[in-house]
């Protein structure tokens, strides 16, 4: 009852940018006393190898190496001529359909302070739009989910949201709900890059049915639901029966190797110069 409180209260936009600064400004150079130490750098913790969206490469070498990871993972796999599908999901007008009580239970799970709670709160209670008609703006909406475009701290928050799927794969197949792989080496199987998200899953019908039931119950939790007509199904060593096994379950149109992968070629192959 307090967070909503104080989302209505702190409406200003002169205080909601002040608060972008400070709130940047301390996510970025570490612990502030405001986190919790059960999230020693900072940033919401994971517990797999790396975070899913967090990244700490440059930003023009993020993608590239979301593409090198999601490929050295396909080629292994059909190197061992192993069945499984790389599904590939979008998430639908991911920044303007989050659910900000979600969010703001997320961060206090994570272990986020109340004054960093406070300050996210003020952030998102200084969003509003206008609609123009006829160069006439009208009166003012105040949002009521979503995440405002162009402000430099929502990347943050919507990169924290998006890891709670990632977690939510990872403890899927540590509970046994979601097939290993592969038995002897480690392959990574989700990644995630904005609201683009690549999971390799085995072509069976207790995998298929875990996968669509997480994304379905994250969708309704965190109001992004994905968009089927932007994904896809690529299956790899799959027979014609557990593609249309997965076709049939998941709803995602059927595509192959090699493809676009946030903009770059993904297949088994080295891609070569016509």
């Amino acid at each position: 009852m307090a967070m909503k409180e104080n989302l209505e209260l702190q409406t200003e936009p002169s205080e909601g940018g002040r608060q972008v600064a400070i709130l940047c400004s301390m996510w970025s150079r570490g612990p502030p006393p405001l986190v919790c130490s059960t999230c020693p750098c900072g940033r919401p913790s994971s517990s797999s190898h790396e975070s899913p969206a967090l990244v700490d490469p440059p930003r023009g070498r993020v993608g590239h190496l979301r593409v090198k990871l999601v490929q050295c993972t396909a080629r292994k796999l059909h190197a061992r001529k192993t069945d499984a599908i790389l599904l590939k999901l979008d998430i639908t007008k991911a920044f303007d359909t989050l659910d900000w009580a979600f969010l703001l239970q997320v961060m206090e799970k994570l272990g986020f302070g109340r004054k960093w709670i406070i300050m996210v709160c003020g952030l998102l209670g200084s969003a509003s739009t206008r609609v123009v008609v006829n160069g006439m703006a009208g009166g003012l909406i105040y949002n009521r989910c979503g995440l405002r475009q162009g402000n430099p701290a929502f990347p943050l928050l919507f990169d924290t949201i998006m890891d709670v799927l990632h977690l939510l794969f990872e403890r899927a197949a540590a509970n046994g709900l979601l097939s290993e792989l592969a038995s002897t080496i480690f392959l990574h199987r989700t990644s995630m890059y904005a609201d683009d998200v690549s999971t390799f899953i085995r072509p069976t019908k207790c995998d298929l049915l875990t996968c669509a039931s997480i994304v379905d119950d994250f969708g309704v939790a965190s109001g992004l639901c994905t968009n089927l007509a932007k994904c896809s199904i690529h299956p790899i060593h799959c027979s014609a029966e557990q593609v249309d096994l997965a076709h049939s379950i998941m709803g995602c149109e059927v595509a192959s190797f090699p493809f676009k992968y946030l903009g770059l070629p993904l297949g088994f192959r080295k891609v070569t110069s016509a």
